[in-house]
């Protein structure tokens, strides 16, 4: 995967060793950010407020975020992407590291029941983020190496599917089944892609779903989370908080949205608007398929 070069002129320029940007996904990446900090900005405000007693505290911090985020974006435009694939087993390495990272007291930061955050320097980061980057380098320059061997078990499934289970193992312990999932799903289509037998794909869903159905049997937090979205009665005033009223507020949205910054969840109704519920809050204020105007 990584030994493949492009040969066309637009995607890779021979004569300058740099590669040239797709301006069209550059152009929906910009209209993406810029809603976003519209959208943060709406949601966040009165948390902000009641919290920092400053109503664009997410907001600020965002735009910092952003601010590096480009100029990261600079430095590793200018390198070529085949670089990287000497590296990919430290990668793996690191991700594997920033997850044990968050088990260790004094750097793990608590957010309710998950333990997926750590603080560096008074900063609070979440490492299954940069385990996202870093896992999908490792594996396309593992199955490069590997070629046409990914029918035999030592060489392919095998392999892919133990440290698959590791990095599994690590977030469910967390737990943080969301980006497990994105991480999981991800992996698998880039093992597909680069030769993957079918059939082998079909057994670790296989694997993935009974191996999820027994977490969740198991843990009664995370057995209650699934039971939320099937029985609207279910711990309204627990558990299910936060999910009922994500429904209130996109079911109150009507067609078209009570209009921009006109949230009434956000009043301090609907828990974590900056992060998690931000997309309720999106739905009650701009656009939602209900069109009872509740």
């Amino acid at each position: 995967m990584f030994k493949t070069r492009h040969k066309r002129r637009f995607l890779f320029d021979r004569t300058s060793g740099e590669h040239e940007p797709d301006k069209g996904l550059m152009f929906i990446t910009g209209l993406l950010i810029i809603f976003g900090l519209i959208v943060l900005s709406s949601a966040s405000a009165v948390s902000a407020y009641a919290k920092f007693g400053s109503s664009y505290y997410y907001f600020n911090n965002q735009v910092v975020s952003l601010i590096i985020g480009l100029a990261c974006f600079y430095i590793f435009f200018k390198i070529d992407y085949h670089y990287w694939r000497r590296y990919a087993l430290v990668f793996l390495g690191v991700s594997c590291l920033f997850l044990a990272l968050v088990f260790i007291p004094g750097i793990r930061a608590e957010y309710g029941s998950a333990k997926s955050w750590i603080n560096i320097f008074g900063q609070s980061l979440q490492p299954s983020e940069f385990v996202k980057i870093f896992f999908l380098i490792y594996l396309a320059a593992w199955m490069e190496s590997r070629k046409k061997r990914l029918d035999d078990f030592k060489q392919g499934i095998g392999p892919f599917l133990l440290v698959l289970i590791f990095i599994g193992f690590l977030m469910l312990m967390q737990p943080d089944i969301g980006t497990l999932s994105i991480i999981a799903i991800t992996s698998l289509i880039v093992y597909f892609i680069g030769g993957g037998k079918f059939s082998h794909v079909l057994i670790i869903i296989l694997i993935g779903i009974i191996g999820l159905t027994i977490m969740v049997n198991l843990v009664p937090y995370q057995k209650s989370r699934f039971k939320c979205a099937f029985d609207e009665t279910h711990a309204l005033e627990d558990e299910c908080y936060q999910l009922n009223q994500s429904l209130i507020a996109v079911g109150s949205g009507g067609f078209f949205g009570r209009g921009l910054g006109q949230s009434r969840q956000k009043f301090l109704y609907l828990p974590e608007v900056s992060s998690d519920s931000i997309f309720a809050v999106i739905a009650e204020e701009i656009e939602s398929e209900d069109t009872s105007g509740k």
